[in-house]
């Protein structure tokens, strides 16, 4: 008999693991980014040269809260933007060399498994090794059931 999970446990889940994936992607001496922030900058190195409106289809992060951040990345040198040269009303949005050098989605980003074991430590919960990776296994297998790619198109729904 599978045990039922009620939508205020399934969302107390949903932060747990959104802080765990934002500890796994930090760099603790710049400080945690939004939630928002990451996928958008996780998007962008993954999907450069791109559109604000391209991120905004595929990681379903808002028009406006898009623009913010990319304003934001352009200001701290991590993105340069450009017209389109096939539509010159759209700029599109690409992450420079220099940038995805020093700032690249590996700098500050740690394992899944030792981010996890780092969350349950500081809450107070044992789990060796092997019980860490079967929690790993069975996360990888619950985003491949719900088409998580493994890339930033975990569009809302």
């Amino acid at each position: 008999m599978v045990p039922a999970v009620d939508a205020g446990r399934l969302h107390k889940l949903a932060r747990v693991l959104r802080e765990v994936a934002l500890d796994a992607t930090s760099d603790p001496a710049e400080g945690r980014p939004s939630a928002a922030e990451a996928l958008v900058a996780i998007d962008l190195f993954e999907h450069s040269p791109t559109t604000v409106s391209e991120i905004v289809a595929r990681t379903g992060v808002a028009q406006s809260q898009v623009s913010m951040i990319a304003a934001g990345l352009h200001d701290g040198g991590v993105l340069a933007r450009k017209r389109d040269p096939s539509d010159g009303r759209r700029m599109l949005l690409t992450v420079p060399a220099r940038a995805r050098k020093s700032s690249g989605t590996e700098r500050g980003r740690r394992g899944i498994t030792d981010a996890l074991g780092a969350y349950l430590a500081v809450h107070g919960q044992s789990c060796s090794p092997g019980e860490l990776a079967g929690v790993v296994k069975l996360l990888d297998e619950l985003a491949t059931r719900v088409g998580v790619d493994g890339s930033a198109r975990s569009r809302r729904r």
